[in-house]
């Protein structure tokens, strides 16, 4: 079954994404709207600092108005590749440089967004100068991969970026 496209129109756009508001035609004929997210393309990494030990953050997340445990993650920028948007957010978020190394990339909510996530495997990390945004409140953490592990099976940890980044590194 195919949606056939009648109109879009982007009704809000800030720099992260757009709202686009669109009508579509199905083969039977019936026709429906559409709102989704436009746009953004993100990055997440997942930073070894050994074979046995993870860098994760503690971030405050408005919508849910709560902590989450993730990855550094964040949006590419215009004119910037996924690779440099992966380097560019360890530091910033995280405040390490490393090797960094692309794994895959996935799809994290294709009802609602038409948004690619690349993710990255972060090795060799050195500390550098964080440089969070004004609005991110984000605690660096030290991990163990066992500890982690455990904070996913426990339901501490529900960030679905975070989950799919994890599986794809243990996959391929």
């Amino acid at each position: 079954m195919t949606f056939q496209q009648l109109t879009a129109k982007i009704v809000h756009r800030n720099p992260y994404y757009q709202v686009s508001h669109e009508q579509y035609r199905l083969p039977n004929g019936t026709t429906g709207e559409y709102y989704g997210l436009r746009g953004l393309q993100s990055v997440l990494i997942v930073p070894f600092l050994s074979d046995r030990e993870i860098i994760t953050l503690q971030q405050y997340r408005y919508l849910l108005q709560s902590n989450s445990i993730e990855f550094p993650a964040g949006r590419i920028d215009a004119n910037e590749t996924p690779l440099q948007a992966a380097t560019r957010e360890l530091a910033e978020e995280a405040g390490y440089t490393a090797t960094v190394t692309p794994v895959g990339w996935f799809v994290p909510c294709n009802g609602l967004s038409d948004e690619h996530c690349w993710v990255f495997r972060a090795d060799h990390l050195q500390p550098t100068q964080r440089q969070p945004e004004p609005t991110e409140q984000i605690e660096v953490q030290i991990t163990t991969i066992a500890a982690f592990i455990q904070l996913i099976t426990s339901g501490k940890i529900t960030d679905g970026m975070t989950l799919a980044a994890w599986q794809l590194i243990h996959t391929l």
